[in-house]
């Protein structure tokens, strides 16, 4: 609470201050003045702190205007992460293919979106582009009325190839809140098929009827009902499911997921992380669709429902669409994971970005029983080729037993073994300006394709 009694003096003080000053303004002594400036910098300082307590302007514009440093000093956070990440990678030199052990590795093609620009690249196991595609954010949105701030940085965070060629996109922009910019799918030839007009963010997913489960953000102003403990203006996350020709069909926010549910008291609570503290409080970055076959290796999920990572919460959990509830939730030895997979020996693998206390790196990949919580099997990197990712990245368990990783800030692909010797190894030959550095930009995401599954190829 305000101090009164200091209150009170430094108005008299002030106050008197004036009158003075209307008697002999040169008269006056220099520790005077040290008092008056003094006494109208506590005032300013005590008006503000009661405006901002009460909620009255100008208090409420501080508010705001506090949460909105906070969040772009996050943004610099990540921003030099990526840096240094991006920078030790780019120190090697040596890009391409760096290691092949072909008898040991699962053919196919490699799948990845990279960082310096909206393109996708189907990659030969040599390392030579099969095909790729590319369509400019400003030629499908020259004037995105659907943002309030377009970044002028746009890459494809994620990215789906069908059989025909067609590629199915997200678009994301560097340092701007919300950085979600949108949705295409596009043909062999970058051709424009439809495009999705919202903040589409991080991952999508696909369900037997070919509907389209994507992640949306937006800046939500007011108390959430059932959550009001939590600060506005907040980035609110939300599931929205596509028709194949890409017309919104339903749509839930995330928060309403957790409202009267077990799980309500993570986000009702004091729990929540720093991070999430600063208005990110979920931060979704993966949804998949769990089918029939899925469903039936884990006995806690039902097909229909949907797997989503929550990076601020370091959290799994499972959506019931029907129910508009989260219906099944996990913690567990990570630390704002990215890309959890449901294996078919009922396992999850999930890319742990910052649970790794090793020397090995920052980051891991850990294969877990989630009925358990035992971890069964772990990538961590060496003290040669350490693993850091600290956001992004992601992994692809193969049909041979292998793990396809995917480093994203150091734009590092590659395939592990069990016994973890790499018999695959790619660094993204493109590279991108961060600040006043050029740098190897960073893999936002890879997939080993086998080949029948894009006959497209053999077509041409």
């Amino acid at each position: 609470m305000l101090n009164l009694n200091l209150f009170v003096s430094s108005l008299t003080l002030l106050i008197s201050g004036f009158y003075q000053l209307q008697g002999s303004f040169l008269s006056m002594p220099k520790s005077f003045y040290a008092l008056l400036v003094a006494a109208l910098l506590f005032l300013g300082v005590t008006a503000g702190a009661a405006a901002t307590y009460f909620s009255i302007f100008p208090g409420t514009y501080y508010v705001h205007a506090f949460k909105a440093l906070t969040a772009l000093s996050l943004n610099e956070k990540e921003k030099q992460e990526e840096v240094e990440e991006a920078v030790a990678a780019t120190s090697k030199k040596a890009v391409g293919v760096l290691t092949s052990v072909p008898e040991s590795m699962q053919p196919g093609y490699t799948l990845y979106t990279s960082g310096h620009d909206t393109v996708a690249y189907l990659l030969n196991m040599d390392g030579s582009i099969a095909h790729e595609w590319s369509l400019p954010f400003r030629d499908v949105w020259p004037d995105p009325e659907h943002l309030k701030n377009p970044a002028d940085d746009v890459h494809f965070r994620k990215a789906r190839v069908m059989p025909n060629g067609d590629l199915f996109a997200i678009y994301e922009g560097m340092w701007v809140t919300p950085y979600g910019h949108g949705m295409v799918k596009m043909d062999k030839d970058s051709n424009l098929i439809w495009k999705y007009s919202a903040p589409t963010h991080h991952d999508f997913g696909f369900d037997p009827d070919g509907n389209i489960y994507v992640l949306i953000h937006e800046i939500r102003e007011t108390p959430y009902p059932g959550l009001e403990n939590l600060e506005t203006p907040l980035i609110e996350d939300s599931i929205v499911v596509l028709n194949p020709d890409g017309e919104e069909i339903n749509r839930i926010s995330l928060l309403e997921a957790f409202v009267d549910t077990p799980y309500h008291t993570i986000m009702a609570n004091n729990g929540l992380s720093s991070i999430a503290l600063q208005g990110n409080y979920t931060h979704a970055n993966t949804i998949k669709f769990v089918d029939k076959a899925t469903a039936e290796l884990h006995p806690y999920a039902s097909e229909g429902q949907l797997m989503i990572s929550m990076r601020d919460l370091s959290m799994l959990a499972l959506v019931d669409l029907e129910a508009r509830k989260i219906v099944w939730g996990q913690r567990g030895p990570w630390l704002t994971q990215h890309d959890p997979d449901m294996l078919p020996n009922g396992n999850i693998l999930l890319f742990d970005n910052l649970g790794d206390v090793t020397d090995a790196g920052r980051s891991r990949v850990i294969e877990f029983d989630p009925m358990t919580g035992a971890v069964e099997w772990m990538y961590t990197g060496t003290k040669e080729k350490p693993l850091s990712s600290t956001i992004r990245s992601s992994q692809h368990r193969l049909a041979n037993g292998n793990t396809l990783i995917t480093e994203s800030q150091r734009g590092r692909l590659f395939e592990v073994q069990l016994d973890g010797e790499i018999v695959w190894e790619y660094v993204n030959p493109f590279n991108r300006e961060l600040g006043e550095k050029k740098v190897t930009a960073f893999v936002c995401w890879g997939q080993r394709i086998n080949f029948d599954e894009v006959p497209f190829l053999s077509a041409n």
